[in-house]
């Protein structure tokens, strides 16, 4: 059993995330949400708040992907206390 379970192990492994940790990261965050749609997402939209400067918005892939409506984060809400999820 034991030699089947390092055997499971080493073949069930999520490769392509390991490698992805030891990747380099973009420079820029919409570079890194627009790598995203590599995950097999429809669309992502990240919130971005730090102390001293207006918040920022990315967005990347699709809001509704039969329609190729494009994710667009001000469409749900225009206030950052309340959730901008998809």
């Amino acid at each position: 059993m034991s030699v089947v379970a390092i055997i499971c192990v080493c073949l069930f492994v999520p490769w392509m995330a390991g490698c992805d940790y030891f990747s380099p990261l973009p420079d820029t965050v919409q570079q890194q949400v627009d790598k995203a749609m590599d995950y097999k997402l429809d669309g992502i939209i990240v919130y971005v708040d730090k102390k001293g400067r207006p918040p920022e918005f990315y967005a990347a892939g699709w809001n509704n992907s039969e329609n190729k409506t494009p994710a667009y984060p001000m469409r749900y809400s225009k206030s950052p206390a309340s959730a901008n999820y998809i």
